[in-house]
């Protein structure tokens, strides 16, 4: 299987490398959205338009790229930045193919296998159709690679000062992908530059160029006319750090749970096409590393590490098609070996090399067409502005302001952000995101961007405050306030009301009774979960209220209860609670899953009198969870054997929060019969107790539950709860500032704090449980 170290790549013949860029570009360029898409291509492109920074890492040499392609006159900026994906994709599908060549010199059918495994992966359609920083960095990772295989093959020293530039450019972009992809890229070609004096120095001279970028990001902060959105304060020298260094998403890494989400996001890679350079190109690669093939080892290692970068992330999100998406366009070179090693195993009376060729990448092609696809959908024409459909239902409906707009998921705000800045749409309304504007440099541009808002400047460093002081100041001074959630901080549910698809705030509760619609339709995959979650958040806020008939046209559950029985049954007034809205949230969720819907729906039949669900075997925690809670409070005490300690607790939470006390103290005393030392279960058991007016009972478990966990911050914040009302204030105000130390941002135990005088009169508050639906 090994391969002549100095053997020539192949000459002559078809340009197939460009042949396969020019045809993988006017396939993409052909899909590209006319307009903006979802998720973080509105503020990319935001960010380009105005050589501003986008989010951590700023992605520099990104923004100064798509300034330069925003300036070329075909449709509209975004449509430009999706033209650069495009383009990028492009010529990864190319470095797929010059890589495969380069592994396998003359194996054209396979190199061009491996080109069309790229280009029809959903992974490289859905970023190569949109703005993005994903397809100019594999780009550069693909020809890094290709570089580093002709320094194995050839040992030349340009080849591996090329392979330096292109992963100091990628950097530039995304550092995380670059330095888990590029690591052992450059293992493999530092020892060619160590012998080469004159090429370390342009390798260095290269690198350092490419790095420059990051310089743009002070520099453009610090100009006299600042861009009109910049993400971060990069004019300080902790501002830059805090922003190149990604300090915000520091919280989302962990080594725990490492192994299951690697074989997942390998599991990812392999959709569609990928399937087959998941499984037959790193098959190919392994085989031609272990038989010595130059540079195959290090191709299948770089692959590697891209997956186990990824995976150090513990949550899955909407980027991860992204992240993983090196992998596939390294791994598809690998049936070029693959291939190869086949066709010399097969008889000899199949004649010509190009006819075995042939025959071995058929079983290969079928691989590739033959891959499911689950997530990694956003590919494919997409000739409708979905997420400027959402913007004219939500933020474009707000009246005449001026006006604030709380956009707090990615989908909502990020195109929002690019209507705002780029095409300078709404600019009587402010956007403001709940978490982002506890941050003084997004205060200070909600402010710029329209000074006639309260925007409040203090951050008490309590999660959550600033924005609940933004909303309440501006609905005191008679602003239109709005928001893509119905429930918003300590603002409950009953203070919004449905307008459009968003929802609009008020200090007092609303009385609103309007017919909802259904579900909207957008398309492509992202954009059919934005839909679910728009329907869902609607059909929740009209099951809170009871409304079961308007909660299940609002969430698209109607054909569940198609038949005039069940329509009359919705229709009735029910006793029953309202469950859903109380599950935790365990299964990984990006931004909406069918099974919600379902999930709704069985407590809509349930509430209505429809009977329980009969439920799939592969119905996740939650939905069983529901059909449990629905069997407890119908009288069967043992509706939750076999849930874990966590769902024991929640189902507590739940009975509490719907006034079930004596079925949260039974599942309570059930659970501690089993282990009496849970101090979150003794948390619960108090609070029982204390709303039933036993306050020295309730202090005694308290203060039981600290002394077992002395660093939970809600048992402090209870046990001076139950004191102040035994009338024990000074101790009370000793558990108050102890919850506060441990959780500065308990609204609440500030705010009893504050009322020196005497002893609160809230009730107990039930933890919080982060219920469904999560948002990204």
């Amino acid at each position: 299987m090994a391969a002549p170290t100095r053997s020539a790549p192949a000459s002559g013949g078809p340009p197939w490398t460009a042949i396969a860029f020019a045809a993988s570009f006017a396939a993409y360029a052909a899909m590209a959205a006319p307009g903006v898409t979802w998720m973080d291509s509105g503020e990319l492109a935001a960010a380009a338009w105005s050589l501003g920074a986008a989010h951590p890492p700023g992605h520099p040499l990104y923004v100064l790229a798509g300034k330069l392609a925003s300036l070329v006159p075909a449709g509209e900026v975004a449509f430009r930045l999706s033209l650069v994906s495009a383009a990028a994709m492009a010529a990864a599908v190319a470095g797929a193919v010059a890589l495969a060549r380069t592994l396998v010199p003359g194996a054209t059918i396979a190199a061009l296998l491996a080109g069309g495994i790229v280009a029809a992966s959903p992974l490289a359609a859905a970023n190569a159709t949109r703005p993005e920083v994903y397809g100019p960095t594999v780009a550069l990772v693909a020809w890094a690679a290709v570089a580093a295989v002709r320094v194995a093959r050839h040992r030349a020293p340009r080849d591996a000062a090329l392979a330096v530039a292109a992963l100091a450019a990628a950097a530039a972009i995304h550092p995380a992908i670059a330095a888990a992809a590029g690591l052992p890229l450059v293992a493999a070609v530092v020892p060619a530059i160590a012998r080469a004096p004159r090429a370390a120095l342009a390798a260095g001279v290269a690198a350092v160029a490419a790095l420059a970028a990051y310089a743009a990001l002070p520099v453009r902060a610090a100009a006299p006319a600042p861009p009109p959105f910049a993400w971060g304060s990069p004019d300080t020298l902790s501002g830059f750090a805090d922003l190149v260094g990604a300090a915000a998403y520091r919280g989302n890494f962990a080594a725990g749970g490492w192994a299951e989400r690697f074989a997942s996001l390998w599991m990812l890679a392999g959709e569609g096409a990928g399937l087959a350079a998941a499984v037959a190109g790193a098959a190919g690669l392994a085989f031609a590393a272990l038989t010595g093939l130059p540079g195959a080892a290090f191709v299948l290692a770089s692959a590697a590490c891209t997956v186990a970068g990824a995976a150090m992330q513990r949550h899955v999100n909407p980027d991860m098609p992204g992240y993983v998406l090196p992998a596939v366009v390294l791994c598809a070179a690998g049936v070029a070996p693959l291939c190869a090693a086949i066709a010399r195993a097969l008889p000899a009376a199949l004649g010509d090399s190009r006819v075995a060729g042939a025959v071995v990448a058929a079983p290969v092609a079928a691989l590739a067409i033959a891959g499911p696809v689950a997530r990694a959908d956003d590919g494919g024409p997409r000739r409708r502005d979905d997420a400027l459909r959402h913007w004219d239902a939500t933020v474009g409906r707000l009246p005449p302001g001026p006006a604030l707009f709380f956009a707090n998921a990615d989908y909502s705000l990020f195109p929002a952000l690019y209507e705002r800045v780029v095409a300078g749409a709404r600019p009587d309304v402010g956007l403001a995101n709940r978490e982002l504007v506890r941050d003084a440099w997004f205060a200070a541009w909600l402010d710029r961007s329209l000074p006639e808002l309260y925007v409040p400047w203090v951050d008490d460093g309590r999660r959550g405050r600033p924005a609940d002081r933004l909303l309440e100041g501006n609905l005191r001074a008679g602003r239109y306030v709005g928001g893509d959630e119905p429930a918003f901080g300590a603002l409950p549910p009953s203070h919004a009301a449905p307008a459009g698809r968003a929802w609009r705030y008020a200090l007092a509760p609303i009385d609103d009774d309007a017919e909802p619609p259904p579900p909207p339709r957008y398309e492509g995959g992202t954009g059919r979960r934005v839909a679910g979650r728009v329907g869902l958040l609607r059909g929740m806020w009209e099951a809170e209220r009871g409304r079961l008939a308007h909660a299940a046209r609002a969430a698209g559950a109607e054909a569940r209860f198609a038949s005039p029985a069940a329509a009359a049954a919705l229709a009735r007034p029910t006793a029953r609670p309202y469950l859903f809205g109380s599950l935790p949230a365990r299964t990984p969720v990006i931004i909406f899953a069918p099974w919600q819907r379902d999930a709704l729906a069985d407590d809509l039949a349930w509430r209505a009198g429809l009977g329980r669900a009969d439920l799939p075997a592969d119905a996740p925690f939650e939905r069983r969870l529901l059909s449990a809670w629905h069997a407890l409070v119908d009288g069967d005490a043992g509706a939750l054997a076999g849930f874990d300690r966590d769902a024991q607790l929640a189902t507590a939470r739940a009975m509490l929060r719907v006034g079930e006390a004596d079925r949260a103290e039974a599942v309570l005393a059930a659970h501690m019969a089993r282990d009496d030392r849970d101090a979150g279960a003794l948390v619960l058991l108090g609070a029982v107790r204390g709303n039933r007016g036993d306050a020295a009972e309730a202090a005694r478990l308290f203060r039981r539950a600290t002394e077992l966990a002395p660093g939970d911050a809600d048992a402090f914040a209870q046990l001076g709860l139950a004191l102040a009302k035994l009338g024990r204030l000074d101790d009370a105000r000793a558990a108050w500032q102890r919850a506060l130390a441990l959780d500065p941002g308990r609204r609440d135990v500030a705010a009893w704090l504050a009322r020196a005088g005497g002893a609160p009169d809230a009730p107990a508050r039930q933890p919080a449980d982060g219920g469904v639906p999560p948002a990204r």
